[in-house]
């Protein structure tokens, strides 16, 4: 058998993208991005920014929570917003993001229920209009979710979390299944 011949793989752009202090002072910053076809989306704990993929010059910039409030999500004074996930769907040409909101009071967070938040675009263009909502991450026992992920397929849009009672009672792992019809709605919805 003749070996294979390596696949050379080369940079396209290499850019800095957000730096601590200046655009987030969140710690962590749970550094996330994805490419779609016109641009490279970065979303971070505090953040969110889109480059233009061919020149990497920045489009746009916003904080996390000024994100969710452009999509339609409100979110009290006192809630604090975490573990962002972004993704780009070219089988549908739409961006989707998820993050989960903490009491931000000074409670210990693992001790409150909250949300999740997830929000779709409206185009394959991350700085125009999103669509978000958000709902409680278990509205049954009260569960905390902590580490999401954010996965799609030609179905659905998928959100796992670790689910937790108290800081030291980890539960196991709650998996929220989104029809992506309803998301690409000309009216998106959770609903189902």
């Amino acid at each position: 058998t003749s070996a294979q011949s390596a696949v050379p793989v080369s940079i396209g752009q290499n850019f800095t993208g957000s730096t601590f202090g200046v655009d987030s002072s969140s710690l962590p910053p749970d550094s996330n991005g994805a490419i779609g076809p016109r641009h490279f989306v970065e979303f971070i704990n505090g953040s969110f920014a889109a480059y233009n993929k061919t020149n990497v010059a920045q489009v746009t910039r916003m904080s996390d929570l000024i994100f969710w409030n452009d999509a339609g999500v409100s979110l009290a004074t006192t809630q604090v917003t975490t573990d962002p996930r972004i993704i780009y769907d070219p089988t549908v040409q739409r961006w989707f993001a998820s993050m989960v909101d903490v009491d931000g009071s000074g409670l210990d967070p693992t001790l409150s229920v909250n949300d999740f938040l997830v929000a779709v675009s409206e185009s394959d263009d991350p700085t125009g209009t999103w669509h978000g909502f958000k709902f409680r991450s278990d509205p049954t026992t009260g569960a905390f979710a902590d580490f999401p992920t954010l996965g799609v397929d030609s179905n659905a849009v998928y959100i796992s979390a670790e689910m937790y009672h108290g800081e030291s009672n980890p539960l196991g792992t709650g998996l929220v299944s989104i029809p992506k019809a309803g998301l690409l709605a000309a009216t998106p919805t959770i609903a189902h």
